[in-house]
């Protein structure tokens, strides 16, 4: 809530007028022009919502508020905060969106929580701008009336806020930025440091991804930029050489070049526990697909899907083992 408010600072470009009908009819108006990260938490308070309805209607109040937490956590505050960082630094129409959208956003997760936390709820939702008409109580003394939280309506479920392709797409940059900061992590890296990532054997999609939001994910990972790698990766290669960083969705090969940046011996064991892994994996997998009993009765599709994994696998886990052999030979 916080930081809503400090966007409406005249530092930040000062507060902005009320659209008229109200945010939410402004929001369904423009629903095709939003960025990618707006219908993105637009679509998945309305999952939210659902989960929390179904909770409550089963008695299963602890289905309803830890979905309300994993939303408000971990998608809200861990990440559509950091999204809306860039739109609102950049000022124009995409500051003035992303300023409605989180708004409605926080007003309606008000709703949601305040069955579970009703003074806190009712102290932060009197603090937003906007606040919805239709709220009004009358004071008992015959004052003027005053809004509360009590008497505005529990969200309903809207399946026409989902939004299946912005839910993919930012599931894929978030990992892309999560698998970097993990990187940085493991080899001591300040946060802040920069360095170029290359990118190879990448599915069209992929590509497409890296180059149309390049911007917000060297922002949020705090990197130079992406580089399409150019070449192929030779076995007797020398020299530190490259960490490899391999991606399921999107289906993309990362490469940050080590020498000068990070201590040898601490990628090798990052690696070393990646194959590690990714071996117990394919074993698994492949236990699974030895069993007569697994191939005859499970369903095709699922057969299919479990030896597209093992191919997979088996990929990665070389690939991992050639650049683990590339270190060990400095």
């Amino acid at each position: 809530m916080k930081f809503f408010h400090l966007q409406l600072e005249e530092a930040q470009g000062g507060p902005v007028a009320e659209p008229e009908g109200g945010v939410e009819q402004w929001l369904v108006a423009h629903k095709n022009e939003l960025l990618i990260q707006n219908r993105w938490i637009l679509s998945r308070l309305q999952r939210v919502t659902d989960s929390v309805e179904n909770g409550l209607q089963a008695f299963e109040l602890n289905i309803s508020t830890q979905a309300v937490y994993e939303f408000s956590w971990h998608e809200f505050c861990d990440w559509y905060i950091e999204f809306a960082k860039l739109p609102l630094r950049e000022g124009g129409g995409n500051r003035l969106q992303t300023l409605y959208t989180l708004q409605f956003v926080l007003e309606r997760l008000m709703r949601l929580m305040h069955p579970f936390m009703p003074f806190v709820t009712e102290e932060l939702w009197q603090t937003l701008p906007w606040v919805p008409e239709g709220a009004e109580v009358q004071h008992r003394t015959g004052g003027s009336s005053q809004k509360t939280l009590m008497l505005r309506k529990f969200p309903e479920f809207n399946k026409t806020w989902l939004h299946d392709e912005s839910e993919r797409v930012v599931d894929e940059l978030r990992e892309i930025i999560q698998s970097l900061r993990n990187f940085k992590g493991e080899n001591n890296l300040s946060p802040k440091t920069e360095f170029d990532v290359f990118f190879r054997n990448e599915s069209k999609s992929a590509r497409l991804l890296i180059e149309k939001y390049c911007s917000l994910l060297g922002t949020l990972a705090k990197i130079k930029g992406f580089q399409p790698w150019v070449g192929e990766v030779r076995e007797d290669e020398t020299g530190p050489g490259h960490a490899v960083i391999l991606l399921t969705r999107p289906q993309l090969e990362l490469r940050i070049p080590l020498e000068g940046l990070v201590d040898i011996e601490g990628e090798v064991k990052r690696l070393e526990k990646e194959i590690e892994k990714f071996s117990e994996e394919l074993a698994f997998i492949r236990n699974k697909l030895s069993k007569e009993s697994f191939v005859a009765k499970a369903p095709a599709a699922l057969v299919e899907k479990e030896r597209t994994r093992e191919k997979e696998l088996v990929a990665k886990t070389e690939e991992l083992a050639a650049s683990l052999k590339r270190l060990k030979r400095k």
